[in-house]
């Protein structure tokens, strides 16, 4: 599945950066094309003055909308379901900034804080030397990145969606510790706890995003995403000859709102 996932994460980039490329303003034949089209245009109004303005249908008038919100700010509260067994849970939070290059493409920055919860459990019982050794503690997880988005703008619809694909640099703090309890020479409990180090990595993520606005003539939206991540270091020993917990990775779900900054429509 991580496989398939990886894969599928790097052909979206690739055919995004294609799809983002071909949209640039053409030159040559195709610039002589637009040139022609606008001048006709331009008669075309000049010679009939009096004319009101077209009614634009549902669709046009979202791509004229489109066209105006050219930034935009978001605050989405997130769950990870973790794909180790060690971590029980994680909640956090992103804050994004996009900024529309594109009609329909949009480069993000991100940063977000996640808490990480060890599911405390036996990992070894050992009945001759009584010895049950556990992991315990959490971690504090900062991952801070870019995404490429992508959205459809010819929508007669209050709904929007958007796919979203990009890298983060986790920066990880952690208390958690391998604890050994054990009976000692006088027969009383005893306790030994061993440090467990996560170094930093880079996270791939992949998700779905669904939005729609509080009314129609809001800048406000609600947000729900749906998604996976994939930690590249996933699998790495970080304690002994053991994997302990070393994958930050798993399916995500969000919730959360966002800001849209009006500008200028395009051609303005």
């Amino acid at each position: 599945m991580k496989q398939i996932f990886r894969r599928w994460w790097i052909a979206a980039v690739v055919l995004a950066l294609e799809s983002a490329l071909a949209e640039q303003p053409g030159t040559g034949s195709t610039a002589a094309a637009e040139q022609t089209e606008t001048r006709s245009r331009t008669e075309s109004a000049q010679a009939e003055p009096n004319l009101p303005p077209p009614i634009l249908e549902p669709s046009s008038q979202s791509a004229v909308l489109a066209a105006k919100y050219r930034d935009d700010a978001s605050l989405v509260g997130t769950y990870v379901g973790a794909a180790s067994e060690v971590w029980q849970r994680a909640w956090g939070g992103e804050l994004q900034w996009r900024r529309w290059w594109w009609s329909e493409f949009a480069l993000a920055l991100a940063v977000g804080v996640e808490q990480w919860a060890v599911d405390s459990k036996t990992l070894l019982i050992n009945p001759s030397n009584v010895i049950h050794p556990y992991v315990d503690g959490s971690a504090l997880v900062v991952p801070v990145g870019v995404s490429l988005v992508w959205r459809p703008t010819q929508l007669a619809t209050d709904w929007a969606w958007a796919i979203e694909v990009g890298l983060r640099y986790a920066w990880i703090s952690s208390d958690a510790t391998v604890a050994f309890e054990y009976i000692d020479h006088w027969g009383h409990l005893a306790k030994d706890e061993h440090e467990v180090p996560f170094d930093s990595r880079l996270i791939g993520i992949g998700r779905l995003e669904l939005s729609r606005k509080f009314d129609r003539t809001s800048d406000w939206s609600w947000v729900l995403a749906a998604g996976y991540r994939l930690d590249f270091s996933e699998g790495e020993k970080n304690w002994l000859d053991m994997d302990i917990g070393n994958d930050f990775g798993g399916w995500t779900v969000g919730f959360g709102v966002r800001k849209e900054f009006k500008l200028e429509a395009v051609g303005k």
